[in-house]
């Protein structure tokens, strides 16, 4: 461990990188929430990054892993559970796994709707690009997903 892993209480420190994994592989279920309190047409702001409703669901399934794992960050508690542990040393793979189906998803509608993409599109895949890039090669990452249970 390195000291730029732990805050000044001495707690492992939460990477920027993981929350906004989380939050990427989760922005279906973001943009849903944003979109139920558009009260004239909920439809309107999904169909701006979801041109497709089977494109919406497929991504609300691929952000499940992403889903487990904020809940079992938010089980702290359970972290000396044996279920707990075997769970959380595999979710780093999960999600990475996750990461590339998604991407696929995305790089297969930005190939088959090459003349009316919009340039929201382009943009997920640019940083979803990154993103999964970031959390194969980060040695940070990989830390905390080991330490997070020593705690």
């Amino acid at each position: 461990m390195l000291s730029q892993d732990f805050d000044l209480d001495g707690k492992i420190q939460v990477p920027l990188g993981f929350n906004l994994t989380i939050l990427y592989l989760l922005r279906a279920y973001v943009f849903w929430a944003i979109s139920l309190t558009y009260s004239e047409d909920r439809s309107f702001i999904l169909s701006l990054f979801y041109p497709d409703h089977s494109l919406f669901v497929i991504t609300l399934l691929i952000g499940l892993p992403a889903m487990v794992t904020f809940f079992f960050f938010s089980m702290k508690k359970q972290v000396s559970k044996g279920w707990y542990q075997a769970v959380w040393k595999q979710l780093r793979v999960f999600l990475l796994i996750a990461f590339l189906l998604d991407l696929l998803l995305q790089l297969m509608s930005i190939i088959n709707r090459a003349i009316y993409i919009h340039p929201m599109q382009v943009v997920q895949f640019i940083s979803g690009v990154y993103l999964c890039w970031y959390w194969w090669k980060s040695k940070r990452i990989k830390r905390f997903f080991t330490h997070w249970l020593e705690q």
